[in-house]
């Protein structure tokens, strides 16, 4: 997989990354599971649908990850943030 667009951010003390899928341009998650960062987590696919997302930032918005994106199927910003502290993702694209 080559993946695209990479941000970087610490998520409870672990570093983390937003990255788009450079083959599927699907948006992805990967968390450390290690302040270290020296064992990765499993990917989390939180969206998606083949051919949307292009470029990615990552950030910390009250408390939680979140991710903007470019949508290109909808020509506009998308955005999703984590439900719980615990890093999952999940939300509305589009409006997080």
């Amino acid at each position: 997989m080559v993946s695209r667009y990479n941000s970087l951010a610490m998520v409870e003390g672990s570093r983390t990354i937003g990255q788009i899928n450079g083959s599927d341009y699907e948006l992805l998650y990967i968390g450390a599971d290690n302040a270290a960062g020296t064992s990765g987590g499993a990917r989390q696919t939180v969206v998606g649908d083949d051919d949307v997302a292009e470029y990615s930032s990552m950030a910390m918005i009250d408390g939680r990850a979140a991710i903007a994106y470019a949508d290109t199927v909808n020509s506009e910003l998308g955005s999703i943030r984590a439900d719980n502290s615990q890093r999952q993702h999940r939300g509305h694209p589009g409006g997080g």
